[in-house]
């Protein structure tokens, strides 16, 4: 009877075996998919770095953002190549993947409208986050940011190595993006800020600066700057 019953199960087993060995791996995590970068990029002509940020969401869309703006997209990955492009004119850039925290060799495939540096990935979880602990920090480069604890989504402009202005603006951030906006430095410039924090100790970004007089005129970029948490 023992015999029998171990006859009629061994089948069973067999199959089992079968199935688990043959069961797939877990495919490896996208490393474009649902991730942030941030890098600089010129425009033709220019000798201007500005810093830039992009955003590339699992549904293959992506969203940059600049001193300049928000523009969203497309983007394509095959093996390691990664291409952008973006909806409001089609112009296409084509980037190569170096391990999963690096985009380099850009190639511009259907313009010459600027050019681009290497891409980096942002990856810690507490620079995606930063905004949550950004009062009472102060950043300090050519001139000090203050961020009011006092006064929510404040920054206070005081004299740093290079600049003496003091001003203040109003700010927000969203992920590592800071902006700043309604700000003024002395009773000379209105300005404007975009920087992205690239870990929890350096931000980089533009000013964008334009008299106060000026009520029509654009603002004026500025180089870019880098700003190191105290």
């Amino acid at each position: 009877m023992t015999t029998l019953l171990l006859r009629s199960l061994l089948p069973v087993f067999v199959l089992l075996i079968g199935l688990s060995c043959s069961r797939p791996e877990p495919a490896p995590a996208d490393p474009i998919a649902n991730t942030q970068w941030y890098g600089t990029f010129s425009y033709t002509g220019e000798t201007l770095l500005r810093v830039f940020t992009i955003q590339f969401g699992k549904d293959n869309a992506f969203v940059w953002q600049d001193l300049s703006g928000s523009y969203s997209g497309r983007w394509t990955r095959t093996d390691n190549d990664v291409t952008i492009s973006f909806t409001v004119n089609n112009i296409q850039t084509r980037f190569q993947l170096v391990g999963t925290n690096q985009l380099t060799n850009p190639k511009n495939l259907n313009h010459t409208t600027w050019t681009v540096k290497q891409l980096a990935r942002i990856e810690s979880e507490a620079t995606l986050k930063i905004g949550t602990v950004l009062p009472k920090t102060n950043w300090a480069g050519s001139l000090l940011l203050a961020f009011d604890a006092d006064n929510p989504n404040t920054l206070v402009f005081r004299p740093g190595a290079v600049t003496y202005y003091n001003g203040r603006g109003d700010y927000t951030t969203m992920g590592p993006v800071l902006q700043v906006k309604n700000a003024h430095w002395n009773a000379t410039y209105s300005v404007l800020f975009f920087g992205v924090f690239i870990n929890e100790q350096t931000l980089i970004g533009n000013f964008q600066q334009k008299s106060l007089a000026d009520q029509i005129g654009p603002y004026k970029p500025l180089p870019l700057e880098e700003f190191t948490r105290k």
